[in-house]
């Protein structure tokens, strides 16, 4: 096969499994984006589970390994009063992928500063029911499929209840590792500093590691290291359960009470103008009413007293 500038990514030669670096090096790929575009206003389940994959597109640029925290986040900026700060986010289509360098400062900023928050609430919660996150994670090797031993690199032996102990983890994941790979062709990219991956420049290797990241109970977690050397999996904490203290209990209450004030004022503002809008309106259609109702009157006196002047001419012209 020939390969020329009009070929795809994913099908160029040794292309580190089809992840994206600039002409640096540098890994400059975040997230694949296939989500609708943000409304004005968060008013339907499909908004807010579009604006949830804003918020995890920003989220994974922060850290990844921050837990299952995005649900938390997205309250936030879901509010009515919250549409400046989805303005921050990054703008989803269904075409182009979203970059590191289409993050603006603002937008990492307000992103961390509601991490650091709903990370506390999310240990705090998993504090008081006995939780923790994790992540559980394996390599991957590339194995040669022609070998007839390719398969014992991949392949672990378990007992009964090993397996039950991971099927039981796996019922509680809510997000798997990320590989990182894209598969976009550089002519649906627009953005004018994007540089495609040069054929001729030697890419860093894929880390190809698997896992998934999962909330679950203490006693799961123990029974997860046993089985690490067991399964080869590395299990590490993501998020560890910690009560908040009393200061930071009342400054999270401080703060979701000015939310829920500045919230209200809001709807209050905007019922406020849809009445006002609705009194214009009706004041409007009043003057219109009254307007076309003397037009009609001085038509029909007019027509009447014409009336009039014809019966005069027609009784002169019996008599």
């Amino acid at each position: 096969m020939d390969f020329d500038e009009n070929t795809p990514l994913y099908l160029w030669p040794k292309n580190n499994d089809g992840q994206i670096y600039d002409g640096e090096g540098n890994y400059v790929y975040a997230y694949t984006r296939d989500s609708k575009r943000m409304p004005k206003r968060i008013s339907s389940p499909e908004d807010f589970n579009a604006l949830k994959e804003q918020v995890l597109t920003a989220i994974n640029l922060v850290n990844r390994d921050c837990g299952n925290i995005a649900w938390i986040i997205t309250k936030d900026p879901a509010m009515a009063a919250a549409e400046p700060e989805r303005n921050l986010m990054p703008k989803i289509d269904w075409v182009h992928p979203v970059y590191t360098y289409d993050f603006t400062a603002a937008c990492k900023d307000m992103i961390a500063e509601k991490m650091q928050r709903a990370q506390r609430l999310y240990a705090h919660d998993m504090a008081d029911k006995g939780l923790i996150d994790v992540l559980v994670k394996w390599h991957c090797p590339a194995v040669d499929a022609s070998a007839e031993t390719c398969l014992n690199a991949r392949m672990v032996a378990v007992t009964q209840e090993e397996a039950q102990i991971m099927q039981s983890v796996w019922k509680m994941n809510y997000k798997c590792v990320d590989w990182n790979t894209q598969h976009e062709d550089k002519s649906t990219t627009k953005h004018p500093t994007w540089v495609p991956p040069s054929r001729n420049t030697a890419h860093p290797p894929p880390d190809r590691w698997g896992g998934f990241y999962a909330c679950v109970t203490l006693a799961q977690f123990a029974a997860l290291q046993t089985l690490s050397s067991v399964w080869r999996l590395t299990v590490t904490a993501t998020l560890r359960p910690a009560h908040m203290t009393a200061t930071q209990e009342q400054e999270m209450e401080t703060y979701y009470v000015n939310r829920r004030r500045l919230e209200r004022d809001v709807i209050s503002r905007e019922k406020q103008d849809a009445v006002a809008a609705a009194e214009a309106a009706r004041e409007a259609a009043e003057r219109e009413y009254w307007v076309r109702r003397a037009a009609t009157y001085e038509n029909t006196l007019l027509d009447s007293v014409n009336w009039d002047n014809e019966l005069e001419l027609l009784c002169g012209d019996d008599e």
